[in-house]
């Protein structure tokens, strides 16, 4: 999407670019992509603009300023509305690569669809110059879900099921010993042996609002360990600004589950119950993304299509 001249505002954007491809684009950059906007466009809060050699990081005094600035952009119906069109098409091609592929794999092709109930806080632990990340698609700008990160979920809230011995009750298979059992490993496969399961990204079917949230750390010095003091109402808390996506919005994903050597009917379809039962459980009980401990990134139901 090409650039176009930003909306009067009080806060200046530095396209962080070279400066060739900075030419090119004006000196008065905004985007209707998220991903450009929190990844490229840093908002200069401070007088006199940028300087060769700044630290972007430790130079940005409004991050909280800058943060709603990025989602008051995103959030304009304008803006949304220009990529809504996009997404939808990106999330049919996606449907229909699936098929086609369990067609030629000769595979089942599941189609789970999970409504967030929480804020999704997802990927903050990537490189950002806002201290947090966010994981947004490459193209399209979306928050989304790796399928890679929906695979470890389902997998280490298995583990967990297993370390409580919840298995039977809750993924409605037995424990062997303190491992998982053989068709967990079928599926999701281990060192030298390939699992049955492919997992896709599951991404926002229409786009979703951002929200600027905050942690509030307030012992920072004693957990760093740079002052003797013990932690105590006297030391200053020091606000951590991080962007989220908001409730409400349905996320869809998709999983290709091989039928497997010497592998008969009935186990095929014992297979393909119990991975849409672990799916659920996972997103419902644990959700997606980073704080799910505190609330962050659940899920209040989980369907397939």
């Amino acid at each position: 999407m090409r650039p176009t001249e930003m909306r009067p505002t009080e806060i200046n954007l530095t396209l962080l670019l070279h400066a060739d491809l900075r030419s090119l684009v004006g000196s008065k950059p905004t985007s209707e992509n998220l991903g450009l906007l929190f990844e490229k466009l840093v908002a200069d809060l401070r007088k006199g603009g940028w300087k060769q050699g700044d630290n972007v990081k430790r130079k940005l005094p409004g991050v909280h300023k800058a943060l709603d600035h990025i989602a008051n952009t995103w959030n304009d119906a304008k803006c949304r509305n220009a990529v809504r069109g996009g997404l939808s098409a990106f999330v049919a091609r996606q449907s229909s690569a699936a098929q086609e592929l369990a067609g030629f794999l000769g595979a089942a092709h599941l189609t789970f669809n999970a409504e967030l109930s929480s804020r999704l806080a997802i990927g903050m632990g990537n490189a950002s110059v806002y201290e947090n990340g966010l994981t947004l698609h490459h193209t399209l700008g979306v928050p989304y879900i790796p399928g890679s990160a929906i695979k470890g979920i389902v997998l280490n809230w298995l583990w967990e099921r297993l370390e409580w011995v919840e298995l039977e009750e809750k993924a409605g298979i037995s424990p062997k010993g303190k491992e998982l059992p053989d068709e967990v490993w079928a599926v999701f496969g281990k060192q030298n042996h390939q699992g049955l399961a492919q997992f896709w990204d599951a991404l926002p079917v229409s786009p979703p609002r951002m929200v600027v949230d905050i942690m509030n750390p307030h012992f920072g010095d004693y957990y760093q360990g740079g002052k003797n003091d013990p932690p105590g109402d006297w030391l200053d808390p020091k606000p951590v600004f991080f962007l989220t996506a908001a409730p409400g919005v349905t996320f869809r994903g998709h999983i290709l589950l091989r039928r497997g050597r010497d592998c008969s009917d009935e186990e095929s379809t014992r297979r393909l119950e119990l991975l849409k039962l672990w799916v659920k459980g996972a997103l419902e009980d644990w959700g997606a993304g980073g704080k799910t401990r505190s609330g962050y990134g659940q899920f209040k139901s989980v369907g397939w299509d």
